[in-house]
């Protein structure tokens, strides 16, 4: 199939044509043809060459009615020979232009008969090659070694910038100075002037990047999207990726935005924002930090800020804060103030827990939890401090539960002095030191007197005087603290039958008589407290169990029952229920 090779270089009217000179071969075919037209070369009655003011148009072909091989344009010189300055083949159309030469080019012309040329279509140096349009002669292609334009006036400023890149209609239109630019996208770039090493992507990206400043300000950004950077003048080391992703940028620094209008308010340095709306109406804040749609988008001039998750810290205006939460709480999951170096969780954690059902629940192979106040300028430390309020049937602030190993086991241990400003309640006590005759392989227990009230026991040895009579005086706070006195006396050295008291406690003291003189006496007085706590706290005897708690028992293996039968044992059940 014959391929048809067009090159246009003038527009005239279509004439009548007339046939001026004529040759035929021998059948009477024509083979040339001049007239008013132009020229004709046929063969065999097919046009295999048109020459007119029209046109030039070759029919190459491998048939046997088509040019054999090719169609040339040569230079002439001595004895036939030449330089080729446009060859037509079936696969190529050639130009060969000389260094010194302006090169090739289609162009308009003001007349059909005026050569003089008004406007290059198309020219090809050996500088670069270059198209315009034909209305007003703009370029929309520039392709040189030192650049390359694709687009209506892309880069038609450039005058000493090298290695850019510019595709899209106005795109770095204005670029005078910048290089190793890349912008794609109407108008992207389009005020660069100075800056360098950016890449622009997306119709109207980094418009304004107009910086009147050295490297590296307006420079090394990266903008992707349609209006991303589009205000950005001398802000350098940005990354801008969304539609009017940091818009509003103007001179800062070190910004990285993902999503569509993220951080598009913004005017501060070193803020990451990953999301739709993510730090969008942030306009001076510094180093925050907000990753989810809409996080922080009504920060306005807050800094240092961390915001994780969907709208997390959504209204939170101030600086230093963080927010993990996937909703627009106040109240997040997780809540912190650098500033302060607080924490706050608002819900149940666990650590190294499958799942927790506790405000804290920390599962450890030897210390789950530590707690160790240090501060020698402070008042009131505390290592551990519980608190409970509010409970319907028991409240507790700090519960041990009861330990089990192949070791000594205890639900509590206090290694010093315990402080207990309310009632110790036991099921026994004890006291354990090291025995005194064998300390270093032994220890010697003791236990606690019990009552069924809050008794006191106060005692000591007297000597009688020359009447066989005595009287032992007490601390001035006695009376205050007890009542209900009961005295026990013991002769030493002798009997002393007709012992006995002769004043009861009055004043703070009590008298002794019927002894006989120099006689020594062992004297005990019994009491029962009488102060306020003692009076607002009266020991109750004998309690009836709340009614879950029937048929259960504090201690179940003291009578031979398994544990399910434990008061404690149940509430921990119904604990666990409650909270699943």
């Amino acid at each position: 199939m014959l391929k048809n090779i067009f090159v246009l270089f003038l527009f005239v009217s279509v004439l009548e044509a007339e046939t001026l000179f004529e040759v035929k071969d021998a059948s009477d075919n024509p083979v040339l043809n001049v007239s008013t037209d132009g020229l004709r070369i046929m063969n065999e009655g097919d046009t295999l060459m048109v020459i007119s003011s029209d046109e030039i148009k070759a029919n190459i072909g491998t048939s046997s009615k088509g040019l054999s091989r090719s169609f040339s344009v040569t230079t002439t010189a001595s004895k036939g020979s030449g330089s080729d300055l446009m060859r037509l083949t079936s696969d190529s159309t050639r130009f060969w232009i000389s260094d010194t030469g302006s090169g090739f080019g289609v162009s308009s012309q003001s007349t059909a008969k005026n050569k003089s040329v008004s406007t290059n279509f198309l020219k090809v140096s050996n500088v670069n090659t270059q198209m315009r349009e034909g209305i007003s002669g703009d370029s929309y292609t520039d392709f040189s070694p030192e650049n390359l334009f694709l687009g209506l006036n892309a880069g038609r400023e450039t005058y000493t910038g090298i290695n850019n890149i510019f595709i899209g209609n106005e795109c770095g239109t204005l670029n005078y100075y910048g290089n190793d630019n890349i912008y794609i996208g109407y108008q992207a770039g389009y005020r660069n002037d100075y800056a360098s090493e950016n890449i622009f992507i997306g119709n109207y990206s980094g418009y304004n990047n107009d910086t009147d400043d050295d490297f590296p300000y307006g420079s090394m950004n990266v903008f992707l999207g349609t209006y991303s950077g589009y205000n950005n003048i001398d802000g350098y080391v940005n990354t801008f990726l969304g539609y009017r992703a940091g818009e509003d940028n103007g001179g800062a620094k070190e910004n990285t935005y993902v999503g569509g209008y993220a951080g598009s308010n913004n005017n501060g340095d070193q803020n990451s924002a990953l999301g739709v709306s993510a730090l969008g109406g942030n306009t001076t804040g510094i180093r925050n930090t907000a990753i989810g749609t809409y996080a922080g988008t009504n920060n306005l001039t807050g800094s240092r800020n961390v915001f994780l998750g969907y709208s997390a810290g959504y209204n939170e205006t101030s600086s230093d804060k963080l927010y993990i939460e996937n909703t627009n709480s106040s109240t997040p999951l997780i809540w912190g103030d650098f500033a302060n170096d607080l924490l706050r969780f608002y819900g149940n954690v666990g650590i190294n827990a499958a799942n927790s059902a506790y405000g804290l629940y920390v599962v450890d192979d030897y210390m789950a939890v530590y707690g160790n106040a240090d501060n020698t300028s402070g008042t009131y430390i505390y290592g551990l401090y519980g608190d409970a309020d509010g409970g319907t049937l028991r409240n507790v602030s700090v519960y041990g539960s009861s330990a089990s190993g192949t070791g000594e086991n205890w639900a509590g241990y206090f290694n010093g002095d315990v402080n207990v400003t309310g009632t110790v309640t036991k099921g026994a006590d004890a006291v354990k030191i090291d025995y005194p005759l064998d300390p270093e392989n032994k220890i010697l227990s003791h236990s606690g007197v019990i009552s069924d009230e809050m008794a006191t026991v106060y005692n000591g040895n007297i000597v009688l005087d020359g009447s066989g009579n005595a009287t032992v005086k007490l601390p001035g706070w006695f009376e205050t603290f007890n009542r209900d006195y009961k005295y026990q006396l013991t002769a030493i050295g002798a009997p002393g039958p007709n012992l006995y008291i002769s004043k009861e406690l009055s004043d703070n003291s009590f008298g002794i008589a019927g002894g006989t003189s120099g006689m020594k006496v062992s004297w005990q007085l019994t009491a029962v407290r009488n102060d306020n706590y003692a009076k607002a706290n009266p020991v109750t005897v004998v309690d009836e169990k709340s009614a879950e708690n029937k048929g259960l028992y504090i201690h179940p293996a003291a009578f031979g029952l398994d544990d399910e039968k434990g008061i404690e044992y149940q509430i921990q059940k119904r604990e666990a229920l409650l909270n699943k």
